[in-house]
C-alpha cells in the first residue's frame, strides 16, 4: 500500500515550516558566544601569522 501524496499547498506549508525551523535553529547557534578555547586558538594563530619568522620571504621552500 502506498501513502497518498500531499497536495501542492500542503507540501508548500510543510516546506515553509521546515525553512522556518531551520532558520530559527541557525539563528540560535549563530548567536551563541564563541567558546574561550576557540578565542584563545584564534589569538595564537593571529600571533603566529603577524610576526614573520626570520628569513621568511613568504615564498615556497623549493
Amino acid at each position: 500500500m502506498t501513502k497518498p501524496q500531499p497536495s501542492r499547498s500542503h507540501r508548500q506549508e510543510i516546506e515553509q515550516r521546515i525553512d522556518d525551523n531551520l532558520k530559527r535553529a541557525f539563528d540560535e547557534v549563530a548567536n551563541e558566544p564563541v567558546p574561550d578555547r576557540f578565542v584563545d586558538l584564534l589569538e595564537k594563530l593571529r600571533n603566529q601569522t603577524s610576526v614573520p619568522k626570520s628569513g621568511d620571504t613568504g615564498g615556497s621552500d623549493g
